[in-house]
């Protein structure tokens, strides 16, 4: 994980995005969300599509759609 978090923090989407599902898988999802949306942020659809499902999975569809919409781009 020490490699993707240095990758993430010099600014790599998919190391980012990465990082955000090992956090996600060690059960931290809130950390999780934080480095999907820098790589979202910076294009990652991968990310946008994993922030879509939290967006989801808590309830918030139009947020969801917002990012499911961005993954898609």
């Amino acid at each position: 994980g020490r490699w993707y978090l240095t990758a993430a923090k010099d600014g790599e989407a998919r190391a980012a995005c990465a990082l955000g599902f090992l956090l996600r898988d060690a059960g931290d999802e809130e950390s999780a969300a934080v480095w999907w949306l820098r790589a979202a942020q910076d294009g990652d659809g991968n990310a946008a599509n994993a922030l879509g499902a939290l967006h989801a999975a808590r309830g918030e569809q139009q947020t969801a759609e917002r990012w499911y919409r961005a993954a898609m781009d």
